[in-house]
Parts: structure tokens; C-alpha cells; sequence
């Protein structure tokens, strides 16, 4: 039976530090002038929150108490005496920048973005040390830890400029503004760009990450466990979101520039609309399998 609680935990911070890197990074780039600072400090005290519960769940397990029944003396030597403590208070130190950054740089935007973004860069890459890829064996194994924080961060990267292009995409539809218009379609150009850089990042960590956990001659195996069939849901999902991508790159966009020219691009901004928000359904959706399948035994082992 599924540990729903555990799962749901994990999918929350997930999806949290995700966004907490991936939307300042996007604010970055992009032409949109998105104004972070609020979401920024509650994506900052929500991972505080839900990292702290985290690690109560986690003491909870390898202790074989109930959460309400872990003691003062568990949790501090978990902090203070193992390594996995001291990365849980890396994230937690990465955290309380980025809400010190929203608090003390709001007048400054670039540096408070710069400052948000390395910090949540470090906050995501404390998460493989929870999962799978710390626990990797072999010759390969040193490389497993790097290429799953990369994962991670380009899934942000994607993530981010799906939650920012989905909002520059409602704001431009409401205001019908022409400075938003353009702007608008300057990020979707500078996106299109950056977007395949993401997957092929994504692809190659991926797939090695996939070959070290499963194993290549367990790859027939697959849709004989739980593991493996999640596994198949959460890659045919991913190509979903590689067919939305491109059509969003090769025919929506370049669709929603011919509008602009003639002055009627309101059905060109809801067909786009709807592919990203549908491209964003989709990712939340691996996020929730990614969830599961950490908690799950690979097929391989």
C-alpha cells in the first residue's frame, strides 16, 4: 500500500523548489517584468515548512516510530551527527536567503532575482541526497548524485518558464495591452531557444539515470513491477510535453506573431493558452510520479 502522506509531502517540495527556481530564473531571461517578490518569499516559507516536515518524516522511518512519537534526541543526531543532516541545513540556510533577498533587494530586481536563483539552484540539488541516486553502486555511481541535480534543475528551468509564460499568457489575453503582446512573444522566442537546451539536458540525465537505477538488462522487466510501469507513465508523459513543446515552437508561436501583425490575436493567445496550461498539467503530473517512484525499490535492485 502506497504511503499517501509521505508521497503527497514529497510532491509538495517537489513542486515548491521547482518553481522557486525555475520562475526567477525565467524572470531572468524573459522580457516579462513578473513581480516575484511575494511568491518568492511563500514558495521560500513553504519549503522551509514542508522540508522541516520532511525531515520529521524521514526521522520517523529510520527511527520505526510514528511521526508524533520521534523525540528531541533522534532529531538531533540525525542533524547534527549524519550527513544527510547537514544537507537538510544547506537547504534550510538556501531558503532563508532567498526570503532574505525578497526582503532586503526588492528595490533591486536583477540582484534580488541572481541572489533568488543561485540560492534555490542550491535548496534543488539538496533533494537527490533523499532518493535513489545517493545510495547508486559501481563504476558509474560518482556520476549518478551530478547528473540527477542537473535533472533537476533543468526540469525547474522548464517548469518555471511554464508557470511564467502561462501567467504573461492570461495577463496579455486580459489587458489585450500591446507592450505586453510584444513582450510576450519575445519570451516565447527566447524560450524557444533555451527549451531545447532543457531537454536535451533533461534526455541525457534522464536516460543514465534510468540505465543506473533499472539496469540495462532489466529493461524488459519493466512492466512486470509497480516501478517500472510508473516509470513508462512518467516518460510517455514526458514525450507529451515534447509534442507540445514543438508545436508550441513551430506553430503556435509563429501564429501568434502573424496575429499580432493583423490585429487579431485573440484566438492565436488561446490556442497557445490552452497547449502550454496543458504542457503544464503534464509536468505537474510527473512531478506526483516522481514522488512515488522515490519511495518505490527499482526494478533493477
Amino acid at each position: 500500500m502506497a504511503d499517501w502522506p509521505l508521497i503527497i509531502v514529497r510532491f509538495a517540495l517537489y513542486a515548491d523548489l521547482l518553481l522557486l527556481f525555475g520562475l526567477p530564473l525565467f524572470a531572468l531571461y524573459a522580457r516579462q517584468r513578473i513581480r516575484l517578490d511575494a511568491t518568492m518569499m511563500l514558495l521560500a516559507i513553504v519549503g522551509m515548512g514542508l522540508s522541516g516536515f520532511g525531515f520529521l518524516q524521514l526521522a520517523a522511518s529510520m527511527s520505526g516510530q510514528a511521526v508524533g512519537d520521534v523525540d528531541r534526541s533522534t532529531l538531533s543526531m540525525m542533524l547534527f551527527d549524519m550527513p544527510l543532516g547537514t544537507v537538510w541545513q544547506v537547504r534550510m540556510a538556501a531558503l532563508l536567503i532567498i526570503l532574505g533577498a525578497t526582503l532586503l533587494l526588492s528595490g533591486r530586481r536583477t540582484r534580488m532575482l541572481v541572489v533568488s536563483t543561485g540560492a534555490a539552484a542550491v535548496a534543488l540539488s539538496t533533494l537527490p541526497f533523499f532518493g535513489h541516486a545517493a545510495a547508486s553502486e559501481g563504476p558509474a555511481a560518482a556520476l549518478h548524485l551530478p547528473a540527477t541535480m542537473l535533472h533537476l534543475l533543468a526540469a525547474g528551468a522548464w517548469l518555471g518558464a511554464l508557470a511564467g509564460l502561462l501567467w504573461s499568457l492570461v495577463e496579455a489575453g486580459r489587458t489585450r495591452d500591446r507592450v505586453q503582446l510584444e513582450r510576450l512573444y519575445a519570451s516565447l522566442a527566447s524560450f524557444s531557444t533555451i527549451g531545447t537546451i532543457i531537454v536535451l539536458v533533461i534526455l541525457a540525465t534522464g536516460i543514465f539515470s534510468a540505465l543506473m537505477l533499472v539496469g540495462p538488462g532489466n529493461l524488459q522487466a519493466l512492466p512486470g513491477s509497480l516501478y517500472g510501469r510508473l516509470l513508462m507513465v512518467k516518460i510517455a508523459l514526458f514525450l507529451a510535453m515534447l509534442v507540445l513543446a514543438t508545436l508550441n515552437r513551430f506553430r503556435l508561436t509563429p501564429a501568434l506573431g502573424d496575429a499580432m501583425s493583423s490585429g487579431d490575436e485573440k484566438v492565436a493567445l488561446a490556442k497557445l493558452r490552452r497547449s502550454i496550461m496543458l504542457e503544464t498539467v503534464a509536468a505537474i503530473s510527473i512531478i506526483g510520479l516522481v514522488a512515488w517512484l522515490g519511495i518505490l525499490p527499482p526494478t533493477g535492485t
